[in-house]
């Protein structure tokens, strides 16, 4: 049985007899297509039974043959709309029905009901522009109401909906809008200010790159803050029937996507500018003004999306659902201390490729081993810190005079991502962000001054031993890591051994320590 065949005989017994409460037979239908085109005696059941059966097939040519199988098909219920009738032509390889053979075959409430369908490019674009107008040219129910407006008259409709945007266009813009476009392109010349001079490559000296590092993170906090401010969502009716959707939570978590939405545009623009500077290119100013524009799309588009995509998940917005994203907070002034020291490795044009690959392969080979192993693609803690160590380690080894000044950043790193892997080191979402404020904030107060970085040092461990151990708390074993690279480079320093020699006794005092933890978190535990 052919296609054709097949589709003809779902249709046919699809449709009713109108003179009996049973389906449309073969003989029946043969009758009612001979009567539809003025032959005596029509087409015998047998002939029906050929063409569903692909024993014979309508000729190509004879299309009033095959309008009035059509049109006898509509009137008998077995084919609903125009789709169903192109879908029965052009299982034989017929053509579709033509504007004026829709005429011909289906009456006008018909035709009006399937312009949407006719015309399914112009409606996603439709809903588009009003999903992303965001209030700026149009009033979105009165639009819509004058869209459906639009469709009455003779086909087809779509020009009168193109006249529709842009009077409404014309006439909702107020003063009000021009004063909010202001804004967003004094939105844009700030940015641009802020977030270019980080991807002018190579720098002159290490001060200019200290000033765009500086620039950038007071970029990565300001910027999307500014989006998220912008981003109107008091006045939208969708949140506003939604009464489980506080203001202050919906208010957090657009802020939230904002930030997430900055970040991923800035890594992806970052991502470009970085091929081109190893392919010996760079962007000129209209490119860097065109990735600008296209980060504040990505800023504001994240800003709507991410508290939708948690309500549509968890059909409430609560923080106990999606604050750990709050981390991305936190991103900007990190990324901007790891880059400040790492830049020369990453823009080296031999070993940057090589440092970014072997981070991308890694980052795909932990994806791929942590779906097979527990069926999602979300990657654990330990391997971030283990992918953000080796490009630590590598930078070290590039700029280091000592074996022991890469042996000691290594056995952190090692130590942090065990003890993670291990569930070992307990924390909290207060207590990461606390700990990455606080890192941030010694890093930068050691770059001016020691003994005050020291200070503060000691003065934060206080406080943590007193308030943060309930947020974030670690095992013995990490201090003594951290006690014994304290000694080892202190006698580093004092010439106590040479430095291969400090380098081995340090790295096995590492390895002795992970060991017994190890074997610790193997051992059974008896509750008392």
């Amino acid at each position: 049985m052919s296609s054709f065949g097949e589709t003809l005989r779902k249709y046919r017994e699809s449709s009713k007899d109108l003179n009996s409460s049973r389906h449309l037979s073969q003989e029946h239908l043969g009758e009612l297509i001979g009567q539809e085109l003025g032959l005596q005696g029509g087409y015998s059941g047998a002939a029906v039974s050929d063409w569903e059966r692909g024993r014979s097939q309508i000729s190509a040519n004879d299309r009033r043959m095959l309008l009035a199988l059509v049109k006898v098909l509509y009137k008998q219920g077995g084919l609903k709309n125009i789709p169903d009738a192109n879908v029965l032509l052009e299982a034989g390889n017929y053509k579709g029905l033509s504007p004026d053979e829709k005429i011909q075959v289906f009456p006008k409430d018909v035709l009006d009901g399937n312009e949407q369908d006719d015309h399914p490019l112009f409606e996603k674009r439709r809903k588009w522009i009003l999903f992303w107008s965001g209030n700026v040219f149009y009033d979105n129910e009165d639009l819509t109401e004058k869209l459906a407006r639009a469709e009455e008259g003779p086909p087809p409709s779509w020009p009168r909906k193109v006249v529709v945007l842009i009077n409404g266009g014309m006439a909702g813009w107020t003063v009000f809008h021009t004063l909010r476009l202001f804004i967003w392109f004094l939105l844009l010349l700030f940015s641009t200010w802020l977030i270019t001079p980080s991807l002018r490559w190579p720098f002159t000296d290490q001060a200019q790159a200290l000033s765009a590092i500086i620039l950038y993170v007071a970029g990565s906090v300001s910027v999307p803050a500014l989006v998220g401010l912008f981003t109107n969502t008091r006045t939208n009716r969708y949140w506003q029937e939604r009464p489980l959707a506080s203001d202050r939570n919906l208010r957090l978590y657009t802020h939230q996507g904002s930030t997430v939405g900055f970040h991923v545009g800035y890594f992806g623009i970052f991502a470009i500018n970085l091929g081109l500077y190893y392919f010996g290119s760079r962007s000129n100013q209209w490119m860097e003004l065109v990735q600008i524009v296209v980060l504040l799309a990505i800023t504001y588009w994240s800003a709507h999306l991410i508290p939708y995509n948690l309500w549509r998940a968890f059909q409430r917005l609560d923080l106990t659902d999606g604050a750990i994203f709050f981390v991305f907070l936190f991103l900007g002034p990190v990324w901007g201390a790891f880059f400040y020291y790492d830049y020369q490795v990453l823009l080296d044009p031999i070993f940057g490729p090589w440092v970014v690959l072997s981070a991308c392969g890694l980052l795909i080979l932990g994806v791929a081993w942590q779906y097979r192993r527990s069926g999602t693609t979300i990657i654990p803690a330990h391997w971030w810190v283990f992918l953000g160590g080796l490009v630590l380690v590598l930078y070290q080894m590039t700029i280091a005079q000592s074996i022991f000044s890469v042996i000691a950043p290594a056995s952190i790193i090692i130590t942090l991502g065990t003890l993670l892997a291990l569930g070992r080191i307990r924390f909290t979402l207060r207590g990461l962000l606390g700990f990455l404020f606080a890192s941030f904030l010694l890093q930068t107060v050691f770059s001016f001054d020691v003994w005050l970085g020291r200070a503060m040092t000691c003065a934060a461990l206080f406080v943590w031993w007193r308030r943060g151990k309930e947020y974030l708390s670690f095992p013995p074993v990490f201090w003594g890591v951290v006690i014994a690279l304290a000694v080892c480079l202190w006698g580093w320093k004092q010439q106590w051994l040479p430095d291969l020699g400090m380098s081995i006794i340090f790295g096995g005092v590492i390895a002795l320590l992970l060991l017994w933890e190890y074997r610790f978190t193997l051992l059974p535990h008896h509750p008392a």
